[in-house]
């Protein structure tokens, strides 16, 4: 409202108008001017950032008169409607991201700023297309995967995680906290286990991954993927065979070593035996988790097999093969006693150290190894217990230069027989030896 007078007792208002006085020697122009203006209309807006459910519409902020603008409208509509819906918008940022759109659709977009004295004029209105064919996961919005503890690299896990889409190929990428401990085909969404990781359900339970699908169009979709790591029986594993040796005429000792366990601790071990020929193996009657046992109220210079198997609280283990020993006769034998001489006829016997081996191909210095080797009775005659040695080498003969590492008792053989022997060793501190046996009951 403008007001303007000639004197006291003339007034004329005039809201937004022209208005005349003319009082015969004075001739006045009035105008009235408003004073709350709403801001201009924006520019046209631009559309970008096109997928098969939304678009993103921007603009330029437009001049506004007196007051600061406050904030946007943003409103769309479908192209052949004549409606407008609102997209709610906060703040005076000047672009939006419209979701929840149908794919392959046209949609028509507007905006106008606002200021403390209302709305202003709305933009021109500008056309934007969703993209065909949106990326959409068969899990929906999250999927669920297992793999087995201990699983080796490169193992499938599950079904592929995989997407449709009307837009030509997908492709697949990993992420999440977890992606580096896990490998996808980028072609098929087929998740797989990762090179040099251990997947331990005692250490821990589960991963958490996202795949990612984008098609040629440049549409994409995300899935959140919790990949479970089962708990499996992991008994201990199959031990080497036993050492058996004669402890008297009634009674074998038998040593071996704790067997390979990725599982929990080992338990326990059972111990067998039988006398060579018979089918029925016997309880030794073993318990606790040493590795040393006498198996007692055996007959005498009788030939035996025995082998072991350890437990854990997931189950037990494989039996090992079978070792054999035999027991002294009444008058007690003797290692490295009986037998007449190593001349190879076919009345006497005839011992030879077969297959020497160790348990490790490479080994650093100091560390713990098994030397085995088979001894055989080639001769025509049973021999009698006898005494293995093994020797340390720096070449392929042994020779009264060796120096001996260790011994083994072997029990009497018959004609042709064999026994598997085994013992425990440190590799030496220097590098270089190799070792060798000998089963001559005369050295």
């Amino acid at each position: 409202m403008v007001c303007a007078g000639l004197d006291s007792d003339v007034a004329v208002a005039a809201d937004d108008q022209a208005t005349e006085i003319d009082d015969g020697t004075l001739h006045w122009l009035f105008r009235s001017r408003p004073w709350r203006d709403t801001p201009s209309a924006p520019a046209l807006p631009t559309i970008s950032d096109v997928l098969h459910d939304r678009l993103t519409v921007s603009w330029a902020a437009p001049e506004s008169v007196v007051f600061d603008i406050a904030g946007y409208d943003v409103q769309y509509g479908t192209v052949g409607s004549a409606e407008f819906a609102g997209w709610e918008h906060d703040g005076t940022a000047t672009q939006a991201t419209i979701t929840g759109l149908a794919e392959a659709t046209e949609y028509r977009v507007r905006v106008r700023a606002v200021n403390e004295a209302g709305g202003g004029d709305w933009s021109g209105v500008v056309v934007g297309r969703t993209l065909a064919g949106g990326v959409r996961f068969l899990d929906g919005t999250n999927a669920r995967r297992a793999v087995e503890e201990n699983a080796p690299a490169n193992m499938p896990i599950g079904m592929p995680v995989s997407a449709t889409t009307r837009s030509g190929p997908l492709r697949y990428e990993l992420s999440g906290p977890d992606a580096a401990t896990f490998a996808i085909d980028h072609s098929s969404g087929q998740l797989r286990t990762g090179r040099g990781v251990k997947y331990d359900h005692e250490w821990r339970a589960s991963y958490s991954v996202a795949v990612l699908a984008r098609d040629r169009g440049g549409a994409a979709g995300r899935i959140a993927v919790r990949i479970d790591v089962l708990d499996i029986d992991e008994p201990p594993d199959r031990p080497q065979p036993p050492v058996v040796s004669a402890v008297g005429p009634t009674a074998l000792r038998a040593d071996w070593t704790a067997p390979s366990n990725e599982g929990p601790d080992i338990t326990g071990y059972q111990l067998q035996y039988r006398a060579q020929g018979t089918r029925t193996y016997r309880d030794a009657g073993h318990s606790g988790t040493g590795t040393r046992a006498t198996i007692a109220g055996l007959a005498s210079a009788t030939l035996y097999e025995v082998r072991v198997r350890a437990s854990n609280d997931e189950g037990t283990g494989v039996w090992s093969d079978a070792s054999r020993g035999r027991t002294a006769g009444e008058d007690g034998g003797g290692d490295d006693g009986g037998g007449g001489g190593d001349d190879g006829g076919g009345g006497n016997p005839d011992l030879v150290a077969e297959s020497p081996r160790v348990s490790r191909s490479s080994l650093d210095t100091g560390e713990s190894f098994t030397l085995s080797a088979t001894v055989r009775n080639r001769g025509g005659a049973p021999a009698a217990t006898t005494t293995l040695r093994y020797y340390r080498s720096t070449d392929a003969d042994i020779s009264i230069a060796d120096d001996q590492v260790g011994t083994d008792h072997v029990g009497g053989l018959e004609p042709g027989g064999t026994s598997a022997e085994l013992i425990a060793l440190d590799a030496p501190n220097a590098p270089g030896c190799c070792c060798g046996a000998s089963a001559n009951p005369y050295r």
